[in-house]
């Protein structure tokens, strides 16, 4: 793995450290070599490394750049930055302490000197102390994995904020890949009421959740009596009736008569789809609904399909929730919950927001779900229009380019090449376009771009992907970010582009 981009993921080159960037040219080849070497020992051996060797090393070898008067280089800067989260992850020293040690070794700094432009190592050590949990409900484009690393890393970066707030928030996957500070607060926000009332009771009391869970699960199991209405195995039969191919539907029909346990979720399905749900058996019909789902989206026809499926009823009344609810609960227990619309929680003059946004993908994706929260193109240009006017900062999520399924090889029609144009030209236009057009501050592109071993050996650019039509995740700021590299997503490539670079290389390269 790339060294600097892992030690910049700590320790970022802001502009505040222009002049120690620059003296990093007074360090000689083996000076950089050892400092990467001390760097790697440290990540490597984990607690077993003698970090006080290592300061030591430092002192004696480096002291020279330590003198009065001169500019210290940015890379022993960023390695003695490591070396302290070390002490504080292992609880070896403290921040004072490290300090103390090199002074005995005649190397004196400052408590500024490590944690300068308002980035401390026990902001690094809280921020990454422990693992992203996994949502425990999947929803199409939840951003888990080194999407989380992403969000976490850029609020790291971000530094000076007192509220986070995730305007929608679907899964809460955002929320909770936030280590979450008792100084700052935490709001979710989501219009649709039933992932709205799955994720209060996610935050705010688990446990019930669990337990209305495990009453349908046993219902489907044929011991208990859920959902209660005396005529709803009727109703359902009379629902399935109504569908457009009868005979598609005869094998359902046939189910929901027998009570088998695909006619169970038959009904429970019908059940969560036309009554009206208290905030519970909202909740734990979302993850019902969930499970039957096709990549992550809601719909009856394939939902039908998928418990026809004995294996996939199994897997569900089979499932224990326990620890991965109780792990979700315990990452975002503090967060407050909203259910109203995006733009009602925009605040342009209040400074200390930092405001997650992840709308629906312009072009690639559809936002109207059982009704809810129906997302136009021009909703969109609104929204991208206040966040240029907040006080505030902003990370808004979107996709470089519309990526059809095995890139552009799929791309085999003259219909299918004018979809994809069509598509990336709506993301130019409604994403691209609005944040480049007379904008009032820089503005940067953090592009994520995954790996496979194959891709390793010859690493693809980011104008490559572009005209290939590949994956490439974009997390767009209003505030200086770095690119940076996660230990623990080695094929994951975090590089960050100025506005104008980034939309030259689109431009150029992509299919419009």
């Amino acid at each position: 793995m790339d060294s600097q981009l892992l030690l910049d993921g700590m320790l970022p080159p802001l502009k505040e450290f222009d002049r120690g960037i620059k003296a990093n040219k007074y360090l000689k080849d083996q000076e950089k070599i050892n400092l990467y070497q001390i760097f790697c020992d440290c990540m490597n051996r984990g607690e077993a490394y003698n970090v006080k060797a290592a300061l030591t090393d430092i002192a004696i070898s480096y002291g020279k750049y330590f003198k009065r008067g001169k500019t210290l280089p940015f890379l022993l800067r960023q390695v003695i930055f490591c070396l302290t989260v070390h002490c504080l992850k292992y609880n070896k020293m403290n921040q004072k302490q490290v300090i103390e040690y090199l002074k005995k070794n005649r190397v004196t700094i400052s408590h500024n000197f490590i944690s300068r432009a308002k980035i401390k190592p026990t902001d690094y050590w809280k921020a990454y102390e422990c693992e992203i949990p996994d949502p425990p409900v999947e929803y199409m484009g939840q951003k888990k994995g080194e999407l989380g690393a992403a969000i976490r890393n850029l609020v790291y970066q971000a530094r000076e904020y007192n509220t986070f707030i995730d305007l929608f928030g679907g899964s809460g996957a955002a929320t909770a890949s936030v280590m979450h500070l008792k100084d700052k607060q935490y709001i979710y926000n989501e219009v649709n009421p039933r992932v709205y009332s799955l994720f209060c009771y996610l935050a705010k009391d688990y446990k019930s959740l669990l337990e209305g869970i495990k009453v349908l699960q046993d219902y489907i199991c044929l011991s208990e009596n859920y959902p209660k209405k005396n005529n709803i195995f009727e109703e359902a039969q009379v629902w399935i009736d109504g569908r457009i191919d009868d005979k598609y539907y005869e094998l359902d029909r046939e189910l929901v008569r027998e009570g088998t346990r695909q006619g169970c979720c038959v009904v429970c399905l019908y059940y969560f789809t036309h009554y009206t749900l208290e905030p519970l058996e909202q909740a734990v019909s979302e993850v019902f609904r969930r499970h039957f789902s096709h990549l992550g989206n809601v719909d009856v026809v394939s939902a039908l399909s998928k418990i026809r499926d004995f294996g996939n009823i199994m897997k569900f009344t089979g499932r224990f929730y326990d620890n991965l609810m109780k792990a979700f609960h315990e990452a975002i227990a503090d967060t407050q919950c909203k259910n109203t619309n995006c733009f009602a929680l925009i605040d342009k003059d209040e400074t200390s927001n930092l405001y997650y946004v992840d709308p629906p993908y312009v072009a690639t994706s559809e936002y109207d779900e059982d009704g809810y929260g129906r997302f136009t193109t021009d909703d969109m240009v609104q929204l991208i229009e206040e966040l240029k006017k907040i006080k505030g900062k902003f990370i808004y999520s979107c996709r470089a380019v519309d990526t059809p399924d095995g890139g552009l090889k799929k791309i085999n029609s003259n219909k299918k090449r004018k979809e994809i144009k069509r598509a990336n030209g709506k993301i130019r236009e409604f994403v691209f376009d609005v944040f480049n057009k007379k904008r009032q501050s820089d503005i940067y592109v953090l592009a994520i771009e995954n790996f496979t071993t194959k891709d390793k050996k010859q690493e693809k650019t980011l104008a490559q992907r572009i005209k290939n039509c590949e994956v490439v995740e974009l997390m767009i700021t209003n505030y200086e970010i770095h690119s940076f590299m996660d230990i623990r997503y080695p094929r994951t490539m975090f590089r960050v582009y100025g506005l104008d670079a980034f939309l030259d290389i689109w431009n150029k390269n992509a299919l419009v």
